[in-house]
């Protein structure tokens, strides 16, 4: 077995344990060290898809408006999970469980025709087992899901140069500051990605992706705005 061989088999086996290590025991406490100060952010990300799941009612008071108004698509994916699964502590977990997966396996597809198998095992090995990374993917929050949707956003800019992928870049970015609103403050550089990547692009096809990243990213909000009104997650005399 030749050592490229061997490296792509350790680069397998370490996915295998980081993915794994995602979902076993999930409804288990972390380490106290990790968790006590995520403890309430557990809860608290979690309350509005959880009274609606058992009452049928939000049960909304200012701060749990604002955390609503914050992730609006981290709860909705919660409360459908709640429905179909149950409310308990694997399930509240089970989303951002799965999005840290995906952001593993994301970025090893994405990378491994790019870079060195070894290089590839360090990259797995930091990302799937370094520590803030690994427990933030098995707890109720929604930094992981945010990521992932910005991970996907960010590689549909490099690596494609179709106007409407762009358009599709700036939609999945909406859903990552969906998952958590303070995304946006990373999404603003992603228009200066479209501008300067590839480098092979006319100055004109630039600026047209970006413009179509821009708008992609600009008619979710518009449309969603009226959506949130409705539901009273907004309000015009809201604390």
């Amino acid at each position: 077995m030749s050592l490229r061989s061997v490296a792509g088999v350790c680069v397998g086996l370490l996915i295998v344990i980081a993915c794994a290590g995602r979902l076993l025991h999930l409804d288990s406490d972390p380490s106290f060290p990790t968790w006590i100060g995520y403890v309430v952010d557990e809860g608290r990300w979690s309350e509005t898809a959880r009274n609606l799941a058992l009452f049928g009612d939000a049960d909304v008071n200012w701060f749990s408006r604002l955390h609503l108004f914050i992730s609006p698509g981290y709860q909705a994916v919660n409360y459908i999970i709640f429905l179909a699964l149950g409310v308990d502590f694997w399930s509240a977990r089970l989303f951002g469980a799965v999005a840290g997966i995906l952001v593993v396996l994301t970025v090893f597809f994405a990378l491994r025709r790019h870079i060195t198998p070894l290089a590839l095992a360090f990259g797995v090995v930091i990302l799937g087992l370094e520590t803030n990374v690994f427990w933030a993917s098995r707890m109720a929050l929604p930094e992981m899901p945010a990521v992932l949707a910005t991970l996907l956003a960010f590689l549909l800019l490099l690596f494609r140069r179709k106007t409407w992928i762009h358009a599709l870049a700036g939609v999945i970015a909406v859903g990552a500051v969906a998952m958590k609103g303070t995304t946006v403050l990373a999404l603003l550089v992603f228009p200066v990605i479209a501008l300067i990547v590839p480098l092979g692009t006319s100055t004109r096809g630039r600026i047209v992706r970006a413009t179509a990243f821009i708008a992609g990213f600009a008619l979710p909000v518009v449309a969603g705005i009226p959506v949130l009104f409705a539901l009273g997650v907004l309000k015009v005399n809201a604390v």
